[in-house]
């Protein structure tokens, strides 16, 4: 948190007419961000944010007619239409040329005709839990309802009115109580937006006149979705996910009518998510692309620690460019080669080695060459469940070549591996083929990443170094930085749909998985039900075809069934594999960094459990937008965060 600091600014009373709009200008670099505050609220709704912005950017805030320090002529007519003069004044007077415009709550109807009308002035609109047209999610706060619905809003406002507007103040701080997170945020900040209806004149018409306004504008804007359809200015959509009323429906639904939108919901915040997520909606904001500039991957220092865009390629990816054309299983495990491995002997074999003792051939893939780092540095990439190696190859290609060597590992069962029934399946043997892999490849050092269930492989390994440095034993690897996504981190966390891997462990799933082997079409349906994806996220059939390659290669659907059983072990080892317990033996010598997803079903309570256990500890906890399968939705967010890391354990 930033410490409380008093801001330099200087004030402007805008004309409008005969009347005056108060605004506030910071310096800093252009294009100018101009927030805007929705009712029943003012300028103050964003003390918290700019503190965050001012350091590098053109701010201006300013209160509308009818509220905060603005005049607030009886009589006016408070409109959604009459907010797109005020905000063009602001502009016009302040002689703002391209503007990044940020609207929140009721300033979003007079922001989006303001941005429709002046395209090519927008370097880009941001939306914060706002509303503008008709949509099926969308709820009115209960005292909206109330002051917005005919007849019910005449009676509504008188009662409301009576002994001296006491009424009127306690559902004041109920409702707007209700749209912040904590108890401290609302005791400082309920007073200071109340203020407004105290005072003389008292902004109460213009909240009374903008409800009495609010259908009317709902439904006249619902007529104007070609023209949002047709905005190609870039747009940040920046909603906090526990807001029950511009919910993430809302959200969603801006996502899909703005064709060069990003989403991120930011979880936890609720309704006011500028004072909710300060620093993260300020990193969003910094971050948000630019009309005119190209689009190019932020380094993760500009975006939030906790939360990274939700983008779109049918609902929600990139705007496509960030993530490369579709690559085939068969060119991802044409990159690779089949080894020979001894898992009794827990040994990758050489030329040297005796063929003829049995043995399984197991896929890796190496990129650069291990003379690259004479250190013996390598990064580690283990794969998730269900499809193997191959969930990296979107993120290998943006990663590039300059993270090297990488080493793509498949564990027995998996891709292009060897696919044994009668194999003891299981997170030590996955380890021990880990660890088998870093003695033929010279690993000394190296960077663990992991995804979905090799979150345990990736515990089970740490646990080791854990008991090897307790005997004082030499490393031959050391584990120095670990980053887990979307994988389980405590025993008693799991929260698999039961359509998954519940059922997939049973002889129905068995059963379920000789099907699918032989039937694409059958596979498929299976991915959807499964829900790997995010509903908005419209996995295509192409990618569910190159899927099926991927994961029944070599009859590998029955590996389904008998891979699906990890939850089982983390329970039977649920002490050894704790992530708390290892972070605080081993975050000394080890860095930490783990990852979930804002809409995935199998393990949401694990990012809970960890910022319950270990987020005042220091763990560094980030969150994707979109469903399980961060791989394949968003796995430029992925890799930019596997870079970050990358780089942050090179150069420490």
């Amino acid at each position: 948190m930033l410490e409380k600091q008093v801001l330099s600014y200087t004030e402007h009373l805008v004309e409008r007419g005969p009347y005056h709009i108060y605004a506030r200008e910071y310096p800093g670099e252009e294009p100018a961000i101009v927030l805007m505050h929705g009712f029943p609220d003012n300028l103050h709704l964003y003390d918290r944010l700019l503190p965050w912005l001012i350091t590098s950017r053109r701010v201006v805030t300013f209160d509308f007619l009818g509220w905060g320090e603005s005049d607030k002529p009886a009589g006016y007519p408070y409109t959604a239409a009459n907010q797109v003069g005020d905000l063009d004044a602001v502009i016009e007077q302040l002689h703002l040329q391209q503007v990044v415009l940020v609207a929140h709550d009721a300033s979003g109807p007079p922001t989006i005709d303001w941005a429709l009308a002046h395209a090519n002035r927008v370097a880009a609109l941001v939306l914060l839990n706002t509303y503008y047209c008709a949509m099926p999610r969308l709820r009115p706060p209960e005292a909206i309802l109330l002051f917005s619905t005919p007849l019910v809003r005449n009676v509504a406002r008188a009662v409301s009115k009576a002994f001296h507007n006491w009424l009127f103040r306690k559902l004041y701080w109920w409702q707007v109580g209700r749209f912040m997170r904590e108890a401290a945020d609302r005791e400082e900040v309920l007073p200071l937006l109340y203020r407004q209806f105290a005072a003389t004149p008292s902004a109460q018409p213009a909240f009374f006149r903008l409800n009495e306004d609010l259908l009317s504008t709902v439904r006249d804007r619902t007529k104007r979705i070609p023209q949002m359809k047709a905005f190609r200015p870039p747009v940040r959509i920046i909603f906090g996910a526990s807001d029950p009323y511009l919910n993430a429906g809302v959200a969603r639904r801006f996502h899909e009518l703005f064709p060069t939108s990003e989403l991120f919901l930011l979880p936890g915040a609720r309704h006011y998510v500028q004072i909710d997520e300060p620093e993260q909606v300020a990193q969003l904001l910094l971050s948000t692309p630019l009309a005119d500039r190209a689009r190019v991957l932020l380094p993760l220092s500009q975006y939030p620690t906790s939360v990274l865009p939700q983008q779109k390629g049918s609902i929600m990816s990139t705007s496509i460019a960030s993530k490369p054309a579709l690559i085939p299983a068969a060119e991802w495990f044409g990159g690779g080669r089949r080894v020979p491995y001894d898992p009794d002997r827990h040994r990758v074999l050489t030329a040297h080695d005796d063929m003829s003792t049995p043995h399984l051939m197991v896929f890796e893939r190496v990129v650069g060459a291990p003379i690259m780092d004479a250190e013996g540095r390598w990064m580690t990439l283990l794969p998730g469940f269900p499809d193997g190696s191959y969930g990296y190859a979107y993120v290998n290609a943006l990663l590039g070549d300059e993270l090297v060597p990488r080493l793509y590992l498949e564990y027995v069962g998996q891709g292009d591996s060897d696919k044994p029934r009668d194999y003891a399946y299981s997170t030590i043997e996955r380890a021990d083929l880990v660890e088998a892999q870093w003695q033929a490849h010279e690993v000394r050092r190296t960077f663990v990443v992991a995804f979905d269930y090799s979150s345990l492989v990736v515990l089970e390994l740490l646990a080791r170094q854990e008991e090897r440095l307790g005997r004082g034993e030499p490393l031959a690897t050391r584990i120095e930085s670990v980053f887990i996504a979307n994988g389980g981190l405590f025993a008693d966390a799991h929260s698999h749909p039961w359509q998954s891997t519940p059922l997939l462990k049973t002889p129905l799933g068995a059963l379920s998985m000789q099907f699918a082997q032989r039937s694409p079409a059958l596979f498929a349906r299976i991915m959807r039900t499964a829900n790997m994806f995010s509903p908005g996220y419209g996995v295509t059939a192409t990618e569910l075809r190159e899927e099926y390659d991927a994961i029944t290669r070599r009859d590998g659907a029955a590996f389904l069934h008998y891979g699906a059983r990890f939850v089982d072990e983390h329970q039977a080892y649920a002490t050894r594999w704790d992530l708390a317990r290892l972070y605080h033996a081993l975050s000394g010598s080890v860095g930490f960094c783990i990852a979930g997803s804002t809409e995935d079903p199998y393990e949401p309570r694990q990012i809970a459990a960890a910022r319950t256990r270990l987020g005042a500890a220091g763990l560094d906890i980030r969150m994707f937008p979109g469903g399980h399968l961060t791989t394949s939705e968003h796995p430029d967010l992925l890799a930019a965060v596997i870079h970050e890391r990358a780089l942050a354990w090179l150069h420490p």
